[in-house]
């Protein structure tokens, strides 16, 4: 009941806050958006706008705004609504982040309020997620891996490398406890092949830790991925376990009603145009590629996804299913291809990498 009032009276002192601040235009950000189901389009005529000035979350919250000036009014007049409730802002665990390639040194420089000095920082953690200014997520990927890392090592001797356990019970716990810590928020990530790498990395070294697979013996017995995840009862990679959890994500957002922020996101543009030279890939492109890997029609996913929630999962997890299914038929047929040598019986994908073998 305490948790519930707190969160009645931060937002009752947010509506206090936006009262105040709807005269403002720099404060928020304006976002244009079209609720029809489309992610790309070409034509954006008829389109709603509607300014983001804040993100909530229990008692966390994050203001918006799109210039300098209109960040320190923001957090002033939030300071100021705060104290007529009774509530003290902390300027030393508040922090304050500009993003975009055009910001100057100058918008870095700290915000002066009362009772202190609010720091410019280059990445902060929001949600128990790693939110970095320049868009990437090395930092998040790197900080994922070394808290599933403890959780496994916590677990290595009591429950992993217990022999009096089943391995599907192993199975279970490391699901549950490891897993769950690597891929936390990797619903909103737009991972490189680096990214993909790293986590499958670490993954496959824990799976070889439980199963009592030394890299010496992996390497002399010819133990490949492929073998090593048909040991440990589950042929679904990292990469997999992503696809999945982003379009899972997807459906729950196109759910939503109408007026909730991340659907406006969703289908949602800025106003600004995007930056010449290779700008950063978008998540609704990760998605598209995801989708088209699943064999989900682009045309039809919104309805289906608004319709059922069971529908949809099934059709997810059906599509990576065939996917699995696709890759694994490939590499068979690679296998096919690939030229063993007569003495140590090794395969190679070439005849030249033979040669040089030998």
């Amino acid at each position: 009941m305490l948790y519930v009032l707190f969160n009645l009276y931060t937002c009752a002192v947010m509506e206090k806050w936006l009262e105040n601040r709807e005269a403002e235009v720099e404060v928020g950000v304006r976002v244009l958006y079209k609720l029809d189901g489309k992610l790309f389009r070409r034509y954006c005529r008829n389109a709603e706008a509607r300014v983001v000035t804040d993100c909530l979350f229990a008692d966390d919250g994050a203001l918006l705004s799109s210039s300098r000036s209109g960040a320190e009014s923001a957090i002033r007049a939030y300071q100021c609504v705060s104290s007529s409730f009774g509530l003290t802002v902390n300027s030393s665990k508040t922090k304050h982040m500009v993003t975009g390639r055009l910001a100057a040194e100058s918008d870095r420089a700290a915000i002066q309020v009362e009772g202190g000095t609010i720091e410019c920082v280059k990445e902060f953690s929001y949600l128990g997620s790693q939110v970095d200014d320049s868009g990437r997520i090395d930092g998040e990927v790197e900080r994922r891996i070394g808290l599933a890392s403890r959780a496994f090592g916590a677990l290595r001797k009591a429950v992993f490398l217990d022999r009096n356990l089943t391995l599907t019970t192993k199975r279970m716990i490391y699901r549950a406890c490891v897993m769950s810590v690597l891929l936390y928020g990797s619903e909103c990530w737009t991972p490189l092949k680096r990214h993909v790498n790293m986590l499958n990395s670490f993954h496959y070294r824990c799976i070889r830790t439980i199963l009592g697979i030394s890299n010496r013996q992996q390497w002399e017995d010819r133990i490949s991925k492929v073998e090593v995840r048909k040991r440990w009862g589950d042929q679904e990679t990292v990469r997999d376990m992503v696809i999945r959890k982003r379009l899972e994500w997807l459906g729950h957002v196109a759910r939503m009603p109408d007026h909730r922020i991340p659907k406006s996101m969703l289908f949602g543009w800025l106003s600004q145009p995007r930056p010449q030279g290779g700008p950063r890939r978008r998540w609704r492109y990760v998605v598209r590629r995801d989708l088209k890997e699943v064999n989900i029609s682009e045309k039809e996913w919104y309805e289906t996804a608004r319709r059922s929630r069971p529908e949809w999962r099934a059709l997810c997890r059906l599509g990576i299913e065939e996917m699995m299914d696709t890759q694994q038929e490939k590499r068979k047929s690679a296998q096919l291809r690939e030229v063993m040598c007569e003495v140590c019986r090794r395969s190679f994908s070439r005849e030249s990498d033979k040669m040089r073998h030998s």
